[in-house]
Parts: C-alpha cells; sequence; structure tokens
C-alpha cells in the first residue's frame, strides 16, 4: 500500500508539476469597496456620540450643589471588626 502512494508520488514529481503560488484574496473579492466608507461612517458616528455623551454629563455636573450634607452618624461608631 505505501508502495502505491510512493509511486504515485515519484510519478507527479516526474511530470515536472511545480506548486503555484498562493493567491491573496483578503478583501479583494468583493467588488463595491464598503470597508472605507463602512469604517468612517462608524467613527463619524461614535465620534458624536461621544460629544453628546460629554455634553450630557457636563450639565448633570453643573446641575450639582456645590457640597453634599454630612451623612447621619450610625448609632455605634466602633468598627466592625472590634464589635464582640
Amino acid at each position: 500500500m505505501t508502495s502505491q502512494a510512493f509511486a504515485a508520488i515519484s510519478m507527479v514529481l516526474a511530470d515536472g508539476i511545480t506548486p503555484q503560488a498562493p493567491v491573496n484574496n483578503f478583501g479583494d473579492t468583493r467588488t463595491g469597496a464598503l470597508a472605507g466608507p463602512l469604517g468612517l461612517f462608524l467613527i463619524i458616528l461614535l465620534l458624536i456620540a461621544t460629544v453628546l455623551l460629554i455634553r450630557n454629563m457636563s450639565s448633570r455636573i453643573r446641575k450639582l450643589p456645590p457640597e453634599f450634607p454630612e451623612p447621619p452618624a450610625d448609632r455605634d461608631e466602633t468598627p466592625p471588626d472590634e464589635r464582640g
């Protein structure tokens, strides 16, 4: 069985069949070139969303009071690890 395989391989090599170089088709298979415009659209959309979020957060921060009231003191002021 293995001798038949070696015979077939030697016949193929003896015929002078040369392997072809691999073809690089990454990104070249579509004819519309959508990647560039779509990427630009997404970047612009993200920039607009970022600007709107910054404006919204700035307006919320301006509405906060300058100082917050002190929280009420706990009844038991001993730390939890010292309680028996």
